[in-house]
């Protein structure tokens, strides 16, 4: 009974991966491409690269309102000309502004961990929510070659499931890597980011793909 379990299992994982395969592939063509900074640290590539795009006048203005803004990335890493998956890399940020003190406190997190800021302007919690530094990307185990990094950014997802997935991929133990494996928990719900459209809504949305690079 376990084996015929574990063979299901596996075929779910295969079929899934061909969902989100033909997901990417339907989207990327459209992406535009956009310059990144890259570094290689051991088994983490450290990318950095702003989408402080995301904030038109009409969103850096309700910034100052008191409610929470929240900026979610995501970034996967594919193997030129191939369509799965191969690592992931999220950012959250959320600056809230204070209307007493007049400030903003913005909190960014990774896998690095949480951090926290108070600056004075929305022009500075704009460019800590929208900007990543050296955000680590796991190559562990990737053959060398050409790759790609795929990055959506979302101003304020409007799906509670999103937010609550993403940041239990944050929360993970230490020594998690950013790799993406079929057998993972997280696999399946990595998935669902790509071919469930009622979970991927959001006042704003931006896609665009790095420039080619080796590993």
């Amino acid at each position: 009974m376990a084996g015929v379990r574990n063979r299901v299992r596996a075929v779910a994982a295969v079929a899934a991966m061909a969902t989100a395969a033909a997901a990417v592939a339907a989207t990327a063509a459209s992406e535009p491409q956009r310059k990144i900074g890259l570094e290689r640290d051991g088994d983490d590539l450290l990318v950095s690269f702003g989408y402080t795009d995301i904030f038109d006048e009409a969103a850096k203005a309700k910034l100052t309102s008191g409610l929470p803004t929240t900026v979610l990335m995501r970034a996967t890493l594919v193997e030129t000309g191939e369509k799965t998956p191969l690592s992931f890399a999220v950012r959250s940020a959320s600056s809230t502004y204070d209307l007493w003190d007049e400030v903003f406190h913005v909190v960014v997190e990774t896998s690095d961990g949480k951090k926290k800021a108070v600056v004075g302007s929305a022009d500075e919690a704009v460019l800590l929510a929208a900007k990543a530094k050296k955000l680590p990307v796991s190559v562990e185990g990737l053959s060398p070659g050409k790759y790609v990094l795929r990055i959506r950014v979302d101003l304020n997802p409007l799906s509670p499931e999103v937010l609550k997935s993403l940041k239990g991929w944050l929360n993970r133990p230490p020594g998690s890597t950013g790799r993406l494996e079929p057998g993972e928990g997280f696999f399946g719900s990595f998935i669902s980011f790509f071919v469930n459209k009622k979970i991927q809504k959001a006042e704003k949305t931006r896609s665009f793909r790095s420039q080619e690079f080796d590993l």
